[in-house]
């Protein structure tokens, strides 16, 4: 099945991503659009700082294989830069209209977790040290305006004032900050990134992982206590993303850390008796921690990064074969049901029997597939 996914990426590199980059870049107003219809024609949407950032890290990604979308990843930089950035204050806005205002000026963390990797990306494949620049102001503004302590971790939501807009606290924009972290540590070696990435797994281990369930949990009240009403909602998806990172932390910061082995066994043993639909086939978007399914449907990007996360479970005796299963059975689910192999036109939502329920594409799903399916078939040459 590594031969399946081998020739899906060739494909992504030759066929894919090339239509992504022309039907995504906004040649009239700049950047890239949001989001596609069934067609391939823009809809009318604001653009989110989000969807840029995301759309450059693939773009960036591909640029190893091409130099074709060098122009465009210099100009998409640029473009977030000068119609996101707020000069008074450091931040990004969330969004912007067509004719670049301001659209929704709150302040998102999960968006500015985007734009450090984006950061990240740009700067391994231009070295332009603007990237570093802008990365090391935002992390700075970040840390003055997000973070609440070392062990509670970051606000979600700001407005234009920096004041705290009240929400339910998540794991996921704290995930993507570390996902940042550990990126431009690598990329920089400025230990500013490598000590965070420490704090942020500190935090994982002692707020967002409940180790009595061996689960990772979603939502949080203001104390990373579970939240009393979203408190039990599980995500799949997320727990392979976090098998991939912890796997990242191990790699990149080097980490001994007995505890982490421990935990992306349990969380990958979760996924398998869970997750997984074993009657259709997919992967559950919500569950509750006994697997009870509350959300049936599935979306692309859980079934990539659980290709993902059983790549890198190929490495443990112990799940080996079960991981091969997984990939097997969802590689061809991945060419069958949710992409088309000729064009890389992907299908985002499937409902439980494998049918698609959505007509439009996000800017942001490309990030799920591209670099996941790269990483993927590099994880497995090197077990084979």
């Amino acid at each position: 099945m590594g031969h399946l996914l081998d020739r899906l990426l060739e494909q992504a590199n030759n066929k894919w991503v090339p239509n992504w980059f022309e039907n995504f870049s906004d040649n009239i107003n700049g950047g890239f659009y949001e989001r596609l219809d069934s067609s391939n024609q823009p809809i009318d949407l604001p653009k989110r700082l989000l969807t840029q950032c995301r759309q450059l890290i693939v773009y960036c990604n591909a640029s190893k294989n091409s130099e074709k979308y060098r122009s465009k990843i210099d100009e998409g930089f640029q473009f977030i830069l000068d119609n996101y950035h707020v000069k008074e204050t450091g931040g990004f806005v969330f969004s912007i209209k067509e004719d670049g205002c301001a659209f929704d000026v709150k302040y998102d963390l999960y968006a500015h977790a985007f734009f450090l990797l984006s950061c990240a990306s740009y700067y391994e494949t231009t070295k332009n040290s603007l990237a570093l620049e802008y990365a090391e102001s935002t992390f700075n503004f970040i840390e003055q305006n997000f973070k609440i302590s070392n062990t509670l971790g970051y606000l979600e939501v700001l407005d234009k004032e920096l004041h705290s807009v009240p929400s339910i606290r998540r794991q996921n924009p704290h995930m993507h900050l570390l996902e940042a972290c550990l990126a431009l540590y690598k990329t920089s070696q400025s230990s500013i990134y490598l000590e965070k990435s420490h704090d942020l797994m500190e935090i994982f281990i002692s707020k967002f992982y409940d180790e009595e369930h061996g689960i990772l949990r979603e939502f949080f009240d203001n104390e990373l206590k579970p939240h009393d009403i979203k408190g039990d909602l599980i995500e799949a998806g997320h727990h392979s993303e976090w098998v991939w990172l912890l796997k990242q932390y191990q790699d990149i910061s080097e980490s001994k850390d007995p505890r982490i082995d421990s935990i992306i066994k349990k969380l990958f043993s979760w996924i398998l008796e869970n997750g997984i639909d074993k009657e259709h086939g997919g992967v559950f978007n919500v569950q509750n921690p006994d697997g009870t399914v509350i959300d049936s449907n599935k979306r692309i990007w859980t079934t990539m990064e659980t290709i993902r996360a059983a790549s890198i479970m190929m490495n443990d005796d112990e799940y080996k074969h079960k991981s091969w299963e997984i990939i097997d059975q969802l590689s061809i689910l991945l060419e069958s049901n949710y992409l088309d192999k000729e064009t890389g036109d992907w299908k985002e939502v499937l409902n439980q029997n494998l049918e698609p329920i959505t007509d439009y594409r996000p800017g942001t799903t490309p990030y799920h597939i591209y670099p996941v399916l790269k990483e993927t078939v590099k994880y497995l040459s090197q077990k084979f």
